[in-house]
C-alpha cells in the first residue's frame, strides 16, 4: 500500500509540473500571437505611410501636367 501511495504522490507531483509547463506554454503562445499581431499592424501602417508619401508628389506632378495641357 505504501508503494501505491508513493506512486500516487509522485504522479501528482509530475502532473503539477506538467500543468505548470502547459500554463507557461499557453502564456508564451499568447504573447507570441500578440507580438505577431503588433508586428503585422506596424507593417501595414508603414505601407500605408509609404503610399501617402509617394502619392503627394504624384498628385502634384499630375496637377502640373493638367495645367500644362490647359495652357
Amino acid at each position: 500500500m505504501c508503494e501505491k501511495d508513493d506512486k500516487i504522490k509522485q504522479l501528482k507531483r509530475e502532473n503539477q509540473e506538467l500543468e505548470k509547463l502547459l500554463s507557461e506554454i499557453t502564456k508564451n503562445q499568447m504573447e507570441s500571437a500578440k507580438l505577431h499581431s503588433e508586428r503585422r499592424y506596424n507593417d501595414v501602417r508603414t505601407q500605408y505611410h509609404t503610399v501617402q508619401v509617394l502619392a503627394v508628389p504624384i498628385v502634384i506632378a499630375l496637377i502640373g501636367v493638367v495645367i500644362a495641357l490647359v495652357k
